[in-house]
């Protein structure tokens, strides 16, 4: 998306639609878009949560451009029913933000109901936001975004929390899907993009000084959509851009060199990890490629944009202007190899 196309989404009179808005990132969110003069539709569930976060986010923009939507969005037609029902100037959605999240744990082999619950709200009402909206969205021929909430773990799944490592990972396959699907369609004004927090202090706990404030991740998110990124991986107080990187790298190892996970983003993984290479001399291949790329030279940074549905490699490596043609070269990592060291080379 365009410089000029990245200014249309977010300017003032246009409409932004933010789930689990009541606290959290999208609170935040929603506190950003009012301050640029965006009409703001806060949808959680209703309570007093929503009632507060939505008179804070009308003391930035006024209480005429702001609208609290107490749903269920978990529930079928609920999301249809919600863009259906933005009139008196709302209909014009240029940002949707699916960023609802629930926490609940449950075994592997336990707890359906939980299971259940987590994709119905983590997953399910994704895919309910977008087509609920985006439909209008792409008709509408002007710029827009939306913006899905995924996790570090639906990348690197460490274990402890498998319903909701299972949901965020369907939530990243589904945000790329939907990226291919959005660049293809005639005009290529809608934009889809996976917002990855780092540790973030929600809902009401205790500051940690390894956490980010949502904020700095609404900061973070908004500079990343104004590059055109899509990956918009975020650092924390404790994990730094290359400790991501490096674990990213280890979850994709598991599968190609171990054939068995040894959860990267963990001691316990690490500790497998050391044990594994002491049992084999010879170099790993993800080392000598994590070797490769940190020496490669400054002009190509560590910037992850766009999906190109050819590896995990996206996530972690540089993308420039030419991310949409390296999105249609087809899915072979040959391909894919050939045509970075021809980006690369220029």
């Amino acid at each position: 998306m365009t410089g000029d196309a990245n200014t249309d989404v977010f300017k003032a009179g246009r409409t932004a639609v933010i789930t689990g808005a009541a606290s959290g990132i999208g609170r935040a969110t929603s506190l950003k878009l009012a301050s640029l003069g965006m009409k703001v539709c806060l949808v959680d569930l209703p309570g007093n949560a929503l009632d507060r976060a939505a008179a804070d986010v009308a003391k930035a923009d006024g209480a005429a451009n702001v609208r609290a939507q107490g749903a269920d969005i978990s529930k079928p037609g609920v999301m249809d029913e919600i863009a259906l029902g933005l009139k008196g100037g709302f209909e014009d959605v240029a940002f949707l933000f699916n960023n609802a999240v629930i926490r609940e744990k449950a075994g592997t082999w336990d707890g359906i109901d939980t299971w259940r619950h987590m994709l119905e709200v983590n997953f399910l009402s994704v895919i309910a936001g977008v087509q609920a909206f985006a439909p209008q969205m792409i008709a509408s021929g002007r710029a827009a975004m939306i913006v899905n909430a995924g996790s570090k773990q639906g990348i690197t799944s460490p274990p402890g929390n498998s319903p909701y490592n299972v949901t965020k990972s369907a939530v990243k396959t589904y945000t790329e899907l939907l990226q291919h699907d959005l660049r293809n369609t005639d005009d290529g004004v809608v934009s889809a993009h996976l917002l990855i927090p780092g540790m973030t202090t929600t809902g009401g706990r205790e500051h940690s000084p390894s956490a980010w404030w949502p904020d700095q991740v609404v900061d973070y998110m908004m500079a990343a959509l104004a590059r055109g990124d899509f990956y918009i991986l975020c650092p924390d107080g404790e994990v730094t851009a290359e400790m991501d990187r490096k674990r990213i790298l280890w979850a994709a190892g598991d599968i190609v060199e171990t054939a068995r996970p040894c959860h990267a983003g963990t001691q316990i993984g690490r500790i497998l990890s050391k044990q594994r290479r002491t049992r084999k001399p010879r170099a790993r291949s993800s080392e000598i490629f994590m070797r490769h790329d940190m020496d490669r030279p400054p002009s190509i940074p560590y910037v992850p944009t766009a999906p190109t549905h050819a590896g995990v490699a996206e996530l972690v490596d540089a993308r420039d202007s030419k991310s949409r043609f390296l999105g249609s070269v087809g899915s072979s990592p040959t391909t894919r190899t050939i045509v970075r060291s021809a980006v690369t080379a220029q």
